[in-house]
């Protein structure tokens, strides 16, 4: 079902952007499918290399994940407590 709406943008757009869907406390990011489709790779990738018995490879692969992970929920953080929080608090409050 498609749905149109208003929805706030916080930053600069990329390869994600930090938004607030109305009715919501908290935001979220959207993320552009090309990146979503890497991060589903990378995870397939290291399950591969888990089945192998390369727990090295895997770890690795997985490290990447969680980095690129980390560093869009810290831009979300980030996104919302530049602009003011979502329901006119600083979220999240630690």
């Amino acid at each position: 079902m498609k749905k149109m709406m208003s929805i706030s943008v916080y930053g600069e757009p990329g390869n994600n952007a930090t938004v607030h869907f109305p009715g919501r406390r908290n935001p979220a990011v959207a993320m552009q499918s090309d990146t979503l489709q890497g991060l589903i790779a990378d995870l397939k990738h290291a399950r591969q290399s888990l089945a192998n018995g390369n727990s090295a490879e895997a770890m690795d692969e997985l490290g990447g994940v969680l980095e690129r992970l980390m560093e869009m929920h810290t831009g979300m953080i980030n996104d919302v407590r530049r602009e003011g929080g979502p329901d006119g608090t600083d979220w999240p409050a630690a």
